[in-house]
Protein backbone atom coordinates (compact mmCIF):
# COMPACT_ATOMS: atom_id res chain seq x y z
CA UNK A 1 0.00 0.00 0.00
CA UNK A 2 3.20 2.53 0.51
CA UNK A 3 3.05 2.44 -3.57
CA UNK A 4 -0.34 4.17 -4.09
CA UNK A 5 -0.39 7.40 -3.25
CA UNK A 6 1.99 10.48 -1.88
CA UNK A 7 -0.19 13.59 -1.52
CA UNK A 8 1.71 17.15 -2.12
CA UNK A 9 -0.22 20.34 -1.49
CA UNK A 10 0.37 22.50 -4.83
CA UNK A 11 -2.11 25.04 -6.44
CA UNK A 12 -4.79 23.05 -8.19
CA UNK A 13 -5.72 23.65 -12.20
CA UNK A 14 -7.78 21.71 -14.38
CA UNK A 15 -4.99 21.31 -16.76
CA UNK A 16 -4.62 19.97 -20.65
CA UNK A 17 -3.19 16.85 -21.23
CA UNK A 18 0.16 17.05 -22.47
CA UNK A 19 -0.14 14.22 -24.72
CA UNK A 20 -2.48 12.33 -27.06
CA UNK A 21 -3.27 9.70 -25.27
CA UNK A 22 -2.89 5.76 -25.69
CA UNK A 23 -6.22 4.24 -27.00
CA UNK A 24 -7.19 1.23 -24.81
CA UNK A 25 -9.88 -1.40 -23.66
CA UNK A 26 -9.44 -2.74 -20.38
CA UNK A 27 -8.89 -5.94 -21.34
CA UNK A 28 -5.57 -4.76 -23.37
CA UNK A 29 -5.20 -2.62 -19.78
CA UNK A 30 -5.30 -6.09 -17.40
CA UNK A 31 -3.60 -8.56 -20.08
CA UNK A 32 -0.38 -6.10 -21.34
CA UNK A 33 0.15 -3.33 -18.60
CA UNK A 34 4.02 -2.89 -19.54
CA UNK A 35 2.83 -1.37 -22.48
CA UNK A 36 0.65 1.36 -21.20
CA UNK A 37 2.93 1.66 -18.38
CA UNK A 38 3.51 5.16 -17.31
CA UNK A 39 1.66 6.47 -20.33
CA UNK A 40 -1.41 9.01 -21.06
CA UNK A 41 -4.15 6.31 -21.72
CA UNK A 42 -8.06 6.86 -23.07
CA UNK A 43 -10.10 3.65 -22.24
CA UNK A 44 -13.94 3.28 -22.28
CA UNK A 45 -15.78 1.00 -19.78
CA UNK A 46 -18.19 0.78 -17.33
CA UNK A 47 -17.44 1.42 -13.40
CA UNK A 48 -17.51 -1.08 -11.22
CA UNK A 49 -17.92 0.63 -7.65
CA UNK A 50 -18.64 -0.92 -4.22
CA UNK A 51 -17.39 -1.41 -0.62
CA UNK A 52 -13.42 -1.65 -1.09
CA UNK A 53 -14.02 -1.78 -5.17
CA UNK A 54 -12.68 1.11 -7.38
CA UNK A 55 -12.21 -0.53 -10.69
CA UNK A 56 -12.88 -0.60 -14.21
CA UNK A 57 -15.45 -3.63 -15.39
CA UNK A 58 -13.82 -6.26 -17.16
CA UNK A 59 -16.21 -8.88 -18.52
CA UNK A 60 -14.92 -11.21 -21.19
CA UNK A 61 -11.21 -10.71 -20.44
CA UNK A 62 -10.94 -14.06 -19.30
CA UNK A 63 -9.70 -15.17 -15.57
CA UNK A 64 -5.66 -15.53 -16.97
CA UNK A 65 -3.54 -16.67 -13.99
CA UNK A 66 -1.48 -13.25 -12.76
CA UNK A 67 -3.54 -10.80 -14.25
CA UNK A 68 -5.20 -8.12 -12.13
CA UNK A 69 -8.20 -5.55 -12.04
CA UNK A 70 -7.25 -2.07 -12.82
CA UNK A 71 -8.15 0.60 -9.75
CA UNK A 72 -9.38 4.19 -10.19
CA UNK A 73 -8.31 7.14 -8.68
CA UNK A 74 -9.32 11.02 -9.57
CA UNK A 75 -6.47 13.07 -9.83
CA UNK A 76 -6.47 16.71 -8.23
CA UNK A 77 -8.58 17.35 -4.68
CA UNK A 78 -11.71 14.99 -6.03
CA UNK A 79 -11.46 11.88 -3.23
CA UNK A 80 -11.87 8.18 -3.50
CA UNK A 81 -15.71 7.83 -3.36
CA UNK A 82 -15.65 4.17 -1.59
CA UNK A 83 -14.07 2.89 1.39
CA UNK A 84 -11.26 0.68 0.92
CA UNK A 85 -7.54 -0.03 2.74
CA UNK A 86 -6.57 2.84 0.45
CA UNK A 87 -8.07 5.53 2.86
CA UNK A 88 -8.29 8.75 0.33
CA UNK A 89 -12.12 9.31 1.37
CA UNK A 90 -11.59 13.14 2.04
CA UNK A 91 -9.04 15.28 0.32
CA UNK A 92 -8.51 19.33 1.09
CA UNK A 93 -9.68 21.81 -0.96
CA UNK A 94 -6.95 22.28 -3.71
CA UNK A 95 -4.40 19.55 -3.05
CA UNK A 96 -3.12 17.82 -6.12
CA UNK A 97 -2.64 13.63 -6.43
CA UNK A 98 0.76 12.54 -6.56
CA UNK A 99 1.17 9.12 -7.67
CA UNK A 100 5.10 7.68 -7.89
CA UNK A 101 6.06 11.35 -7.97
CA UNK A 102 4.06 12.42 -10.79
CA UNK A 103 1.35 14.74 -10.09
CA UNK A 104 -1.96 14.13 -11.43
CA UNK A 105 -3.98 17.28 -12.40
CA UNK A 106 -7.89 16.75 -12.54
CA UNK A 107 -9.88 18.47 -15.62
CA UNK A 108 -13.37 19.69 -13.78
CA UNK A 109 -16.46 20.20 -15.94
CA UNK A 110 -19.93 19.31 -16.65
CA UNK A 111 -18.82 15.28 -17.46
CA UNK A 112 -16.71 15.12 -14.35
CA UNK A 113 -19.95 16.55 -12.30
CA UNK A 114 -22.33 13.95 -13.95
CA UNK A 115 -19.97 11.07 -13.31
CA UNK A 116 -19.35 11.91 -9.69
CA UNK A 117 -22.76 12.28 -8.74
CA UNK A 118 -24.30 9.18 -10.97
CA UNK A 119 -21.78 6.93 -9.39
CA UNK A 120 -22.80 7.99 -5.87
CA UNK A 121 -26.32 7.76 -6.07
CA UNK A 122 -27.66 4.72 -4.51
CA UNK A 123 -30.51 4.10 -1.37
CA UNK A 124 -28.95 4.55 2.04
CA UNK A 125 -31.38 1.15 2.62
CA UNK A 126 -32.76 -1.63 0.55
CA UNK A 127 -36.64 -1.37 0.31
CA UNK A 128 -36.92 -3.16 4.29
CA UNK A 129 -34.84 -0.42 5.87
CA UNK A 130 -31.72 -3.14 5.64
CA UNK A 131 -28.08 -2.07 4.66
CA UNK A 132 -27.89 -2.90 0.71
CA UNK A 133 -24.45 -4.46 0.93
CA UNK A 134 -23.59 -2.38 -2.65
CA UNK A 135 -26.83 -3.93 -4.15
CA UNK A 136 -28.74 -0.19 -4.06
CA UNK A 137 -27.26 1.35 -6.79
CA UNK A 138 -29.34 3.15 -9.22
CA UNK A 139 -27.04 3.78 -12.09
CA UNK A 140 -25.10 1.97 -14.07
CA UNK A 141 -22.36 4.14 -15.57
CA UNK A 142 -20.06 3.97 -18.18
CA UNK A 143 -17.66 6.70 -19.46
CA UNK A 144 -14.38 7.03 -21.45
CA UNK A 145 -11.91 8.12 -18.62
CA UNK A 146 -8.39 9.64 -19.89
CA UNK A 147 -5.37 9.40 -17.39
CA UNK A 148 -1.87 8.07 -16.24
CA UNK A 149 -1.49 4.72 -16.48
CA UNK A 150 0.44 2.86 -13.69
CA UNK A 151 1.17 -1.07 -14.08
CA UNK A 152 1.53 -2.96 -10.77
CA UNK A 153 5.05 -4.82 -10.59
CA UNK A 154 4.72 -8.53 -11.33
CA UNK A 155 3.81 -10.62 -8.21
CA UNK A 156 1.53 -10.90 -5.32
CA UNK A 157 2.69 -7.60 -3.36
CA UNK A 158 3.07 -3.83 -3.86
CA UNK A 159 0.02 -3.31 -6.43
CA UNK A 160 -2.48 -0.01 -6.02
CA UNK A 161 -5.95 0.11 -4.44
CA UNK A 162 -7.47 -1.46 -1.90
CA UNK A 163 -4.89 -4.02 -0.52
CA UNK A 164 -2.66 -3.23 -3.33
CA UNK A 165 -5.12 -5.53 -5.37
CA UNK A 166 -4.35 -3.82 -9.32
CA UNK A 167 -2.88 -2.00 -11.13
CA UNK A 168 -4.00 2.23 -11.70
CA UNK A 169 -5.73 4.14 -13.89
CA UNK A 170 -5.41 7.90 -12.19
CA UNK A 171 -7.92 9.94 -13.81
CA UNK A 172 -7.64 13.08 -15.17
CA UNK A 173 -10.31 13.74 -17.57
CA UNK A 174 -13.60 12.31 -17.45
CA UNK A 175 -16.03 12.97 -20.84
CA UNK A 176 -19.40 10.53 -22.76
CA UNK A 177 -20.73 9.63 -19.43
CA UNK A 178 -23.65 7.19 -20.17
CA UNK A 179 -25.26 6.13 -16.78
CA UNK A 180 -28.66 4.07 -17.43
CA UNK A 181 -31.28 3.57 -14.42
CA UNK A 182 -31.14 0.35 -12.56
CA UNK A 183 -34.65 -1.16 -11.53
CA UNK A 184 -33.79 -0.03 -7.99
CA UNK A 185 -36.39 2.40 -6.69
CA UNK A 186 -35.41 5.63 -5.90
CA UNK A 187 -37.27 7.00 -2.45
CA UNK A 188 -40.80 5.67 -1.51
CA UNK A 189 -41.77 3.28 1.35
CA UNK A 190 -42.62 -0.22 1.16
CA UNK A 191 -44.97 -2.84 2.74
CA UNK A 192 -43.19 -6.35 3.19
CA UNK A 193 -44.29 -9.85 4.04
CA UNK A 194 -42.40 -12.82 4.80
CA UNK A 195 -43.65 -16.45 4.14
CA UNK A 196 -41.28 -19.74 5.54
CA UNK A 197 -41.09 -23.26 4.64
CA UNK A 198 -39.79 -25.65 6.28
CA UNK A 199 -38.27 -28.55 4.33
CA UNK A 200 -37.80 -31.88 5.59
CA UNK A 201 -34.80 -33.98 4.05
CA UNK A 202 -36.03 -36.12 1.41
CA UNK A 203 -37.04 -32.35 -0.13
CA UNK A 204 -33.69 -30.89 0.61
CA UNK A 205 -31.72 -33.44 -1.27
CA UNK A 206 -34.46 -32.71 -4.02
CA UNK A 207 -33.37 -29.40 -4.27
CA UNK A 208 -29.72 -29.67 -3.46
CA UNK A 209 -29.98 -31.61 -6.54
CA UNK A 210 -31.04 -29.25 -9.16
CA UNK A 211 -27.59 -27.54 -8.68
CA UNK A 212 -25.98 -30.10 -10.41
CA UNK A 213 -21.96 -29.89 -11.00
CA UNK A 214 -20.77 -26.94 -12.10
CA UNK A 215 -17.04 -25.09 -12.90
CA UNK A 216 -15.84 -21.56 -12.57
CA UNK A 217 -17.76 -18.36 -10.89
CA UNK A 218 -20.18 -18.04 -13.92
CA UNK A 219 -21.35 -21.55 -13.94
CA UNK A 220 -21.62 -22.15 -10.59
CA UNK A 221 -24.01 -19.18 -9.82
CA UNK A 222 -26.11 -20.26 -12.39
CA UNK A 223 -26.23 -23.85 -10.62
CA UNK A 224 -27.05 -22.12 -7.37
CA UNK A 225 -29.96 -19.99 -9.22
CA UNK A 226 -31.54 -23.65 -10.44
CA UNK A 227 -32.03 -24.33 -6.09
CA UNK A 228 -33.60 -20.40 -5.73
CA UNK A 229 -35.61 -21.64 -9.43
CA UNK A 230 -37.17 -24.76 -7.27
CA UNK A 231 -38.05 -22.98 -4.06
CA UNK A 232 -39.71 -20.45 -5.58
CA UNK A 233 -42.30 -23.15 -7.35
CA UNK A 234 -43.47 -23.94 -3.77
CA UNK A 235 -44.84 -20.49 -3.90
CA UNK A 236 -45.96 -20.63 -7.66
CA UNK A 237 -43.52 -17.92 -8.32
CA UNK A 238 -41.87 -18.55 -12.02
CA UNK A 239 -38.42 -16.56 -11.73
CA UNK A 240 -36.67 -14.66 -14.73
CA UNK A 241 -33.05 -14.18 -14.03
CA UNK A 242 -31.26 -10.63 -14.87
CA UNK A 243 -28.05 -10.08 -14.68
CA UNK A 244 -28.65 -6.90 -12.30
CA UNK A 245 -30.55 -9.93 -9.53
CA UNK A 246 -28.00 -10.27 -6.45
CA UNK A 247 -26.90 -13.67 -5.33
CA UNK A 248 -25.15 -14.23 -1.59
CA UNK A 249 -24.40 -17.84 -1.03
CA UNK A 250 -22.81 -17.91 2.05
CA UNK A 251 -23.56 -18.76 4.67
CA UNK A 252 -26.89 -18.70 3.28
CA UNK A 253 -28.16 -18.65 -0.34
CA UNK A 254 -29.69 -15.08 -1.17
CA UNK A 255 -31.16 -14.27 -3.99
CA UNK A 256 -32.72 -10.61 -4.81
CA UNK A 257 -34.54 -9.52 -7.82
CA UNK A 258 -32.43 -6.14 -9.12
CA UNK A 259 -35.76 -4.25 -8.19
CA UNK A 260 -35.39 -5.19 -4.48
CA UNK A 261 -38.77 -6.45 -4.07
CA UNK A 262 -38.40 -10.10 -4.15
CA UNK A 263 -36.12 -11.86 -2.08
CA UNK A 264 -35.25 -15.19 -1.42
CA UNK A 265 -33.25 -17.16 1.13
CA UNK A 266 -32.26 -20.85 1.67
CA UNK A 267 -30.63 -22.30 4.76
CA UNK A 268 -29.27 -25.85 4.50
CA UNK A 269 -28.81 -27.92 7.49
CA UNK A 270 -26.31 -30.53 7.45
CA UNK A 271 -25.11 -33.50 9.39
CA UNK A 272 -22.14 -32.09 10.26
CA UNK A 273 -22.62 -28.62 11.23
CA UNK A 274 -19.54 -27.79 12.72
CA UNK A 275 -18.37 -28.38 9.04
CA UNK A 276 -21.41 -27.88 7.04
CA UNK A 277 -20.91 -31.04 5.45
CA UNK A 278 -22.49 -34.15 5.50
CA UNK A 279 -25.78 -35.19 4.58
CA UNK A 280 -28.63 -32.65 4.20
CA UNK A 281 -31.20 -33.14 7.18
CA UNK A 282 -33.16 -30.25 6.24
CA UNK A 283 -33.42 -26.80 4.77
CA UNK A 284 -35.96 -23.80 5.91
CA UNK A 285 -36.76 -21.53 2.94
CA UNK A 286 -38.20 -17.63 3.51
CA UNK A 287 -39.96 -15.75 1.05
CA UNK A 288 -39.95 -11.78 0.61
CA UNK A 289 -42.59 -9.53 -0.86
CA UNK A 290 -42.62 -5.89 -0.72
CA UNK A 291 -45.48 -3.33 -2.20
CA UNK A 292 -45.22 -0.12 -2.51
CA UNK A 293 -47.15 1.76 0.01
CA UNK A 294 -45.43 5.28 -0.94
CA UNK A 295 -44.94 5.45 -4.40
CA UNK A 296 -41.18 5.96 -5.38
CA UNK A 297 -39.86 8.40 -8.00
CA UNK A 298 -40.55 7.67 -11.41
CA UNK A 299 -37.74 5.73 -13.12
CA UNK A 300 -37.31 8.87 -15.88
CA UNK A 301 -36.61 10.86 -12.61
CA UNK A 302 -33.03 11.95 -12.24
CA UNK A 303 -31.54 11.77 -9.18
CA UNK A 304 -28.38 13.21 -8.21
CA UNK A 305 -26.22 12.33 -4.82
CA UNK A 306 -23.75 13.68 -2.91
CA UNK A 307 -20.95 11.52 -0.43
CA UNK A 308 -20.07 14.11 2.32
CA UNK A 309 -17.12 13.34 4.16
CA UNK A 310 -15.64 16.18 6.95
CA UNK A 311 -13.84 17.31 9.51
CA UNK A 312 -15.61 20.08 11.26
CA UNK A 313 -13.01 20.80 14.25
CA UNK A 314 -9.50 21.61 12.70
CA UNK A 315 -7.56 20.90 16.48
CA UNK A 316 -8.57 20.76 19.96
CA UNK A 317 -6.74 24.13 20.60
CA UNK A 318 -8.79 25.99 17.90
CA UNK A 319 -11.95 24.87 20.19
CA UNK A 320 -10.34 25.82 23.53
CA UNK A 321 -9.10 29.29 21.98
CA UNK A 322 -13.18 30.09 21.40
CA UNK A 323 -13.99 27.82 24.95
CA UNK A 324 -15.67 30.36 26.02
CA UNK A 325 -18.22 31.49 23.39
CA UNK A 326 -19.06 27.75 22.86
CA UNK A 327 -20.37 27.91 26.70
CA UNK A 328 -22.44 30.33 25.83
CA UNK A 329 -24.62 27.46 23.59
CA UNK A 330 -26.59 26.02 26.33
CA UNK A 331 -27.28 23.00 23.90
CA UNK A 332 -23.28 21.72 23.82
CA UNK A 333 -23.92 21.57 28.18
CA UNK A 334 -26.11 18.80 27.90
CA UNK A 335 -25.60 15.14 26.32
CA UNK A 336 -24.42 13.63 23.44
CA UNK A 337 -28.22 13.62 21.84
CA UNK A 338 -28.96 17.23 22.34
CA UNK A 339 -25.48 18.47 21.22
CA UNK A 340 -26.11 15.95 18.10
CA UNK A 341 -29.47 17.54 17.01
CA UNK A 342 -27.85 20.95 16.57
CA UNK A 343 -24.50 19.62 15.01
CA UNK A 344 -26.15 18.04 12.77
CA UNK A 345 -27.49 21.66 11.52
CA UNK A 346 -23.88 23.12 11.88
CA UNK A 347 -22.98 20.21 9.52
CA UNK A 348 -25.86 20.00 6.79
CA UNK A 349 -25.32 24.16 6.30
CA UNK A 350 -21.40 23.34 6.18
CA UNK A 351 -22.62 20.81 3.39
CA UNK A 352 -24.56 22.70 1.70
CA UNK A 353 -27.68 20.44 2.39
CA UNK A 354 -30.91 20.46 4.04
CA UNK A 355 -31.41 17.68 6.04
CA UNK A 356 -35.04 15.58 4.67
CA UNK A 357 -38.37 16.26 7.16
CA UNK A 358 -38.71 12.65 7.21
CA UNK A 359 -34.95 12.14 8.69
CA UNK A 360 -35.21 10.25 11.67
CA UNK A 361 -33.10 10.03 14.72
CA UNK A 362 -31.34 6.36 15.15
CA UNK A 363 -29.23 7.45 18.21
CA UNK A 364 -26.04 7.95 19.26
CA UNK A 365 -23.26 5.17 20.05
CA UNK A 366 -21.73 5.21 23.71
CA UNK A 367 -19.11 7.82 24.22
CA UNK A 368 -15.76 7.05 23.99
CA UNK A 369 -12.57 8.13 25.51
CA UNK A 370 -9.64 8.19 23.57
CA UNK A 371 -6.27 9.65 24.60
CA UNK A 372 -7.71 13.01 26.12
CA UNK A 373 -10.72 13.27 24.28
CA UNK A 374 -14.60 12.46 24.63
CA UNK A 375 -16.37 11.59 21.68
CA UNK A 376 -20.12 10.02 20.13
CA UNK A 377 -21.15 9.24 17.08
CA UNK A 378 -24.79 10.27 16.25
CA UNK A 379 -26.87 8.71 13.57
CA UNK A 380 -29.97 9.50 11.32
CA UNK A 381 -31.48 7.84 8.31
CA UNK A 382 -34.26 8.58 6.09
CA UNK A 383 -37.01 5.51 5.74
CA UNK A 384 -37.08 6.14 2.22
CA UNK A 385 -33.52 5.86 1.58
CA UNK A 386 -32.95 8.78 0.59
CA UNK A 387 -30.64 10.22 3.31
CA UNK A 388 -28.40 9.10 5.81
CA UNK A 389 -26.25 11.26 8.03
CA UNK A 390 -23.59 10.89 10.89
CA UNK A 391 -22.05 13.32 13.17
CA UNK A 392 -19.44 13.43 15.90
CA UNK A 393 -19.71 15.18 18.71
CA UNK A 394 -16.43 15.70 20.91
CA UNK A 395 -15.55 17.27 24.71
CA UNK A 396 -11.81 17.74 24.24
CA UNK A 397 -9.38 17.14 27.39
CA UNK A 398 -7.64 20.40 26.62
CA UNK A 399 -10.72 21.68 27.83
CA UNK A 400 -11.26 19.91 30.95
CA UNK A 401 -10.39 22.19 33.69
CA UNK A 402 -10.58 19.48 37.04
CA UNK A 403 -12.24 15.99 36.75
CA UNK A 404 -15.77 16.84 35.77
CA UNK A 405 -16.84 16.20 32.18
CA UNK A 406 -20.15 17.94 32.65
CA UNK A 407 -18.13 21.85 32.45
CA UNK A 408 -16.60 21.05 28.77
CA UNK A 409 -18.79 21.90 25.69
CA UNK A 410 -19.44 19.41 22.66
CA UNK A 411 -17.93 20.58 19.52
CA UNK A 412 -18.87 19.05 16.10
CA UNK A 413 -15.87 17.24 15.14
CA UNK A 414 -16.63 15.43 12.24
CA UNK A 415 -19.45 14.21 9.67
CA UNK A 416 -20.26 11.92 7.30
CA UNK A 417 -23.30 10.59 5.19
CA UNK A 418 -25.42 10.22 1.88
CA UNK A 419 -27.74 13.06 0.42
CA UNK A 420 -29.86 12.27 -2.95
CA UNK A 421 -32.25 14.17 -4.29
CA UNK A 422 -34.44 14.74 -6.86
CA UNK A 423 -32.59 16.69 -9.62
CA UNK A 424 -34.22 19.55 -11.54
Amino acid sequence: MSRFVFLLFVMSGSGALAQNPLIANPCDLVHDPAKFANQIVQVRSTVSIAFEDFTLETPGCGDEKGTRDVWLVYGGDEPTPTASTVNDNSRPKGMVLKVEGRPILLHRDAALDLFVRRLAAERTTDVTGVNCYDACHLYRVTATLTGVFFAAPRGPLGGYGHLGCCHLLAIQQVSDVDARRTPVPAGGRFDCSTDTWNIGAADAEKIAATKGKCEGYSDCRRAELNKIAAVAEHWDDHITFGENDSLIQFPDLVWRSADLLTTYTLKTVFEDSAHQSGRITAMTASRTVCKAAAPPLPQSTPIGCRKLNSEFAVTSKAAAINEAKLKGDEWRMGNAQQAANNSLKEASAGWGISALPSLSFDGCEKPMLVERDRFSWCHWSDPEGMQSLSVEVTKFGVMRHGLRWETVPWVLSRGYGLACAEER
